[in-house]
């Protein structure tokens, strides 16, 4: 479950994370995780990548992963990834009639996911076009790294917008969409203008015990693979774009004794795929596209997500030497 992969200079490291994502999607003989050390000469960067196949675990997954392999820099195990504020307020008990809320409310949203495979079209622009077509996973896939942002600042604007974290990532990466498609002469943004709007559905996974997640008498192992795969591409074929989103360790963290200085959640799948995992108070974002599907995007989206950013210039960060990167894999 461990290799290594030698390669001859630090700017090799990012193209061949990329080939193994798309070995992880093409090839089912591959065990479903293992860890990858990829060694560039020495003094110069490195990176370990911890390949998961979504099959055996998702983003959560990744933060209980993360607490068991991660250390602190007095060499420490971790405390909960989890931030506190997330967690307890999960774990506060309930009165009667929150209870009772929270019932009504489970019950809702899932007629509310039953409905996503019927639900409407997004538009199909410069960015996602033929939508509502066949879908066809292709192998033209680049991972686009965006630039690091202080976790900071991002609260501030939280804070100024009385928003979640969410809200504000998701306004900053459909500035970017608008900002491509109107580079792209797309119809639709040339038609409504100002006025063309991003919506986010937003189905969310709230941190649970391990005896929960691996219950295998839950619901979804008892459905039928056919459905719950039918039920996904009907969902996605509908939409523009996939965000994930990940906590990770506050503080500078050590694996294998060396100290992580950068951390990317990469996750190969059927439509472009957005994936943001924050670390030390920093927000590292990346994301997974077809680049002749969408022309122009691997230069593009960069630029365009950091120009949404109020006109903020964030400092050039120090050049890595170690990189973390945990990777989900999809099959079937």
């Amino acid at each position: 479950m461990i290799r290594t992969i030698t390669v001859t200079q630090p700017s090799e490291i990012h193209s061949t994370i990329e080939g193994l994502l798309h070995d992880s999607t093409r090839d089912r003989n591959l065990p479903w995780w293992e860890i990858v050390r990829i060694e560039g000469p020495k003094g110069t960067q490195s990176a370990v990548v911890i390949r998961i196949d979504h099959v055996i675990g998702d983003g959560i997954s990744l933060v209980n992963l993360m607490e068991q392999i991660l250390e602190d820099t007095d060499g420490k195990k971790l405390d909960s990834i989890i931030p506190p504020s997330m967690a307890n307020k999960f774990k506060k008990k309930k009165t009667f009639g929150q209870r009772v809320s929270q019932f009504f409310k489970c019950i809702y949203y899932f007629f509310v996911v039953l409905g996503l495979p019927a639900g409407k079209f997004d538009s199909s622009t410069s960015f996602r076009k033929n939508l509502g077509k066949k879908m066809v996973y292709t192998w033209n896939r680049k991972l686009i790294k965006f630039e690091t942002m202080p976790l900071s600042y991002i609260k501030q604007l939280k804070a100024e917008g009385g928003v979640s974290l969410n809200d504000v990532m998701f306004s900053c990466l459909g500035g970017a969409l608008r900002r491509y498609n109107v580079e792209q002469g797309c119809e639709v943004t040339e038609k409504k203008g100002k006025k063309t709007l991003m919506r986010a559905l937003m189905p969310v996974a709230f941190p649970r015990p391990d005896v929960d997640v691996n219950d295998k008498e839950t619901i979804p192992p008892k459905l039928p693979v056919n459905l719950g795969r039918q039920t996904v591409y009907d969902t996605f074929i509908r939409h523009s774009i996939i965000f994930s989103n990940v906590p990770g360790p506050a503080q500078p963290v050590k694996f294998g004794g060396q100290q992580v200085t950068e951390t990317q959640m990469y996750f190969n799948n059927l439509v472009p795929q957005v994936g943001i995992l924050s670390y030390d108070g920093k927000i590292f974002m990346n994301m997974n596209i077809d680049t002749e599907a969408i022309p122009g995007s691997e230069q593009a989206f960069a630029r365009h997500y950091h120009g949404t950013q109020m006109g903020r210039k964030f400092s050039n960060e120090p050049k890595s030497k170690t990189t973390f990167s945990l990777s989900l894999s999809k099959r079937g």
